[in-house]
């Protein structure tokens, strides 16, 4: 099981990259440009 990551980031350029960056680490990521965006679009990230 990979390590979850959730990249939070308004340029697309940014975002891309760190998702890129760290897929190839061997991290599953999971990317929004705000967290707004990510708390709606995923709650089962936040069930800590």
């Amino acid at each position: 099981m990979h390590a979850h990551c959730v990249v939070i980031e308004e340029d697309p350029d940014i975002r891309s990259l760190l998702s890129l960056a760290l897929s190839r680490a061997g991290f599953e990521v999971t990317t929004e440009s705000t967290g707004v965006n990510a708390v709606a679009e995923d709650k089962d990230l936040w069930s800590w």
